[in-house]
């Protein structure tokens, strides 16, 4: 039978057939219950021994799967039509079946259950429905043949958020033993030995180790025996069963993935120059762990070639952050190695001497952009972007700022090769500007989805604007911001874009972008003297006010710049206001590095030369409009149709009223999360899941707003129906680049979540389960085309599909992930210190009073990069006809609590994995990826 190490290498255990047959015959398997056993693991899989063996041996039968994927309907057709009394489960399978198919086990005498906590909530549902049914929760290590312990759990189930794991199979021995041997107290954590029949012979060709977990019984009956030494922490509860409580080795958690610091020593002393060699997690910040290596080299000196030999060796993820040279290792008084006398790494420092060098030119250039778009120091060469706390958006600005260092990336490139030096693989020159007679980007433009939208919300859309207010360098000078701004407008279409009414008094209008020179500085830029330098909050508003009254979108004029002049020797206040029909969250990461480019060029006597943009907003809208009419995509809206039919049940009492609930009525409410609880929210555990961000709030949203239902007496659905923003620039048709155009490109579209039934106790402590719950949000989320930019497309753009679509329902929820931005202070791009975010006021936003809000209520929530770490800030917006403020708190809070629930579960539990879309060149189901897991990497 094989199991891995946390490398992933297969660790051969040499299984004796006395072992099964030990196995097959004990009499805690019912043979009644036993008389049709289910084969579905893969033959080198422990559990395979007790599919098969045990009922051959009692004159059972096997029941073997269907070839293919054994996904939630497969296994429930053939549980059912095979007449199957008992199968082995792992948790995370039970979990699915327990949530979508319970019924499927209503025929069922009994279901083993194992390699990860069994959740008490799954039990207790299957109590529920499945009258017949006992859950047994089977646990043993591979080293002890499948099964060593077994507890059958009681009904009605009274305990924790996980089962206990039982006491002993037949002929079985377990000790509880503390680190000199001896027994411990019951109630009394210490490390689990088993011993007895299903003891196996070793490891295969692996002596060392077989010494090392094999060791002397000293409580055998007979003398020479051996038992197993499990590495794992338990005690014995009060009714006498065994509890799981943790590991008891060195083992450490890394971005999700469980490590053995050993097998990270092993491959380093490997390397012939090392002569010793101690890797320890350190843990850097709330929420962040690194590997540090200490070594100790023959030669005195690390070799340069260090960390290319480990990463040939090991995963990413087991590499190494930091290399320490030490002339020895310090020890303690019995010649143990003293781990706490290892010295600090270098304050800030990723890695010493070894760190592999950038191979070529173009990974170095690289790494810098990637340093630079996610605002950090340094970046190697191997680092995944994701994992460091990129997202869509960043991504966004990365292929930006590659294309203007002459490097042709696409976003799609950052999401399949993460790394610079994957990067550098897929790059290639940029092309150079196409002769494309139709992308000139002056002339009539089509309005993309989100402004028709917002058109019909009502209101007056020259108050519809976004604001930033940016301290600036004191010599900045009046003249040379008047000339930035033209090279702005000139440069960016949306910015000379003009609205124009039909005339007809039907509401209709029609866009037009305005060559350069249409748009004149002189009109946009404005100067407030600021006697003494008191530029406060009350100043800006005011001046957010003024600038906003003078938008207008018929005359072109979808801009404002107003500098505060503070006086030679103050650094100075610049307000950028913008219409929110031409700029987007993307937008501004485009228009103020642009501005500040073009106000140093100024300011040096040169003219502004600001970076080329790719597909135009006119050429892009056009496109928009004819994707809409394909019949690819025109076949789409039977997904919307659906998705939008299905159950809502009313979070409230009234329903939505366009004339009542306005944005001048609106109430809002500001929450932040601490930095302890977002860094990981942004870094471990989307990593540990493969998933984005997005996927994880929506899954602490889902089981925010069904706590929610229950406690408000709104029953107990599950699935929430929540419309969605995204940045919409998705790569629908080839030959498209968006990453320096600005417009407002926004996709909105509905989404429905179901996390399935949880606890809420266990959503909160972080339980077994939740897992589950994040895959299967992921997983719905990911069925969605394109990010689901067709909805608009269909909805808006499509005459056809329009009105059927305008007619079913709106989501009572919207949500909104605007990424990551600098906090006060912080440097508006990296590198560049003199102009910051300013501390009066963040982004600013308004509408006009009698605009109808889209939902009853809202959350907008974005990171701001501060410097003792980022923190999640939520802006909640409701219609005070149909929420109260308690109300909104209430879920607010559950919503937090929720989250830390998902990082919680990432940090103590040592769970994570892949589900099917991160194989999109296969046909694996969920069922299949998590029995490939429990064989090659679940330690149970």
């Amino acid at each position: 039978m094989y199991t891995s190490g946390s490398t992933g290498a297969p660790k051969g255990i040499v299984v004796t057939h006395g072992n099964v047959a030990a196995l097959a015959v004990d009499p805690r398997f019912d043979r009644v219950a036993h008389e049709r056993v289910l084969l579905h693991s893969p033959a080198a899989f422990d559990a395979s021994t007790y599919e098969l063996w045990v009922p051959l041996l009692s004159g059972g039968t096997v029941v073997v799967a269907p070839a293919g994927d054994l996904d939630v309907p497969a296994l429930q057709r053939t549980v059912v039509s095979q007449g199957v009394t008992a199968l082995w489960l792992t948790s995370s399978l039970l979990n699915v079946v327990a949530e979508h198919a319970a019924r499927a086990l209503s025929g069922v005498r009994q279901v083993w259950s194992g390699g990860e906590a069994v959740s008490g909530a799954t039990v207790r549902r299957l109590h529920e429905v499945c009258p017949g049914l006992t859950v047994v929760d089977g646990y043993g290590p591979t080293e002890t043949t499948t099964f060593a312990t077994h507890h059958r759990v009681p009904r009605p189930y009274g305990g924790g958020v996980t089962v206990p794991i039982g006491r002993p199979m037949a002929n079985t021995r377990v000790y509880v033993l503390d680190a000199w041997l001896r027994p411990v107290a019951p109630q009394v954590t210490g490390e689990l030995y088993i011993a007895g029949s299903g003891l196996a012979r070793g490891y295969l060709h692996r002596p060392g180790m077989t010494a090392e977990r094999f060791v002397a019984d000293p409580f055998a009956p007979v003398p020479g025996a051996r038992m197993y030494r499990t590495g794992d922490l338990v005690r014995v509860n009060a009714e006498g069963d065994l509890e799981y409580v943790g590991r008891v080795d060195q083992q450490v958690k890394v971005r999700g993935f469980r490590i053995e610091p050993g097998e990270i020593e092993h491959v380093l002393t490997e390397h012939p120059a090392i002569g010793q060699a101690a890797v320890v997690a350190h843990h850097d910040r709330p929420g962040s762990t690194r590997l540090i290596a200490y070594l100790v080299p023959d030669s005195g000196e690390t070799p340069a070639d260090l960390h290319e030999y480990v990463r040939r060796r090991l995963p990413a993820y087991m590499a190494p952050s930091a290399y320490v040279t030490l002339g020895r290792m310090p020890l303690t008084a019995n010649g143990k190695l003293d781990r706490a006398a290892l010295p600090e790494p270098e304050p800030g420092a990723r890695t010493d001497a070894p760190r592999r060098e950038p191979r070529t030119g173009r990974e170095r250039l690289l790494t810098t952009l990637i340093a630079q778009a996610l605002g950090v120091d340094e970046v190697g060469p191997d680092d995944d972007f994701f994992a460091l706390g990129g997202d869509s958006i960043v991504s966004i600005r990365l292929v930006s700022l590659a294309r203007s260092a002459g490097v042709g990336l696409a976003v799609r490139d950052v999401f399949e090769r993460r790394t610079a030096a994957g990067l550098a693989e897929a790059a290639d020159e940029p092309a150079g500007p196409a002769p494309d007679l139709d992308d000139c980007g002056v002339g009539g433009t089509e309005p993309t989805p989100i402004m028709r939208w917002f058109d019909r919300r009502g209101g007056d859309i020259d108050a519809f604007h976004q604001a930033m207010l940016l301290e600036v360098p004191a010599e900045l000078r009046q003249d040379h911001l008047v000339t930035a701004v033209q090279a702005l407008v000139d440069h960016h279409d949306a910015l000379r874009l003009t609205r124009t009414s039909g005339g007809r008094g039907d509401g209709t209008w029609s866009l037009e972008v305005g060559p350069p020179g249409s748009v004149s500085a002189a009109d946009l830029v404005h100067r407030v003297d600021v006697p003494g330098g008191a530029v406060d909050a009350a100043l800006v508003r005011a001046q957010v006010r003024e600038a906003v009254a003078r938008l207008s979108a018929a005359r072109g004029l979808l801009m404002q710049v107003v500098r505060f002049d503070t006086g030679p020797a103050e650094r100075g206040r610049l307000l950028v206001v913008v219409n929110h029909l031409v700029v987007d969250g993307v937008s501004w990461r485009i228009l103020l590095p642009d501005l500040i480019a073009a106000c140093e060029a100024a300011g040096r006597g040169r003219p502004p030369r600001l970076d080329p943009v790719g597909t135009s907003l006119r050429r892009w809208a056009s496109l928009l409009t004819a994707e809409a009419r394909q019949p690819a995509r025109t076949a789409e809206a039977a997904l919307w149709r659906e998705l939008l039919t299905a159950a809502d049940p009313p979070l409230t009492t009234g329903r939505l009223d366009a004339a009542r609930d306005t944005v001048g009525r609106a109430r809002d409410l500001t929450l932040p999360l601490p930095a302890e609880v977002t860094t990981p929210l942004l870094t471990t555990v989307p990593t540990a899941f493969h998933a984005k961000v997005d996927d994880v709030l929506l899954t602490a949203l889902a089981l925010a707003v069904a706590q929610w239902r229950r406690t408000h007496a709104r029953g107990r659905h599950t699935a929430l129906l929540v419309d969605v923003e995204g940045h919409g620039r998705e790569e629908i048709a080839e030959g498209t680049d968006l990453s320096r155009t600005v417009g407002w490109f926004t996709s909105l579209y509905p989404v429905r979540v179901d996390p399935g039934p949880l606890a809420w106790e266990e959503a909160v402590g972080g339980g077994p389960s939740l897992g589950q719950a994040l895959k299967r949000v992921k997983e719905q989320v990911r069925s969605l085309p394109d990010r689901g930019i067709g909805y608009g497309l269909l909805r808006h753009l499509n005459p056809e599909t329009g009105p059927e679509l305008a007619g079913l329902a709106v989501p009572q929820l919207g949500f909104n992930y605007l990424g990551r931005f600098p906090s006060a202070g912080a440097p508006v791009v990296p590198g560049r210190p003199e102009w910051t975010v300013a501390a009066e006021t963040g982004l600013l936003g308004g509408a006009d009073p009698a605009t109808a809000l889209a939902h009853g209520l809202e959350v907008n929530c974005m990171v701001r990069d501060a410097p003792d770490g980022p923190e999640l800030e939520a802006v909640w917006t409701w219609a005070p006809d149909l929420w109260t403020e308690r109300h909104v708190r209430a879920l607010a809070d559950h919503w937090f609590r929720a989250i830390r629930g998902l990082v919680r579960h990432v940090e103590n539990s040592g769970t994570g994995g892949h589900s099917p879309s991160d194989f999109p060149l296969t046909e694996l189901s969920q069922h299949d990826i998590e029995q490939l897991e429990a064989a090659w990497r679940v330690q149970k």
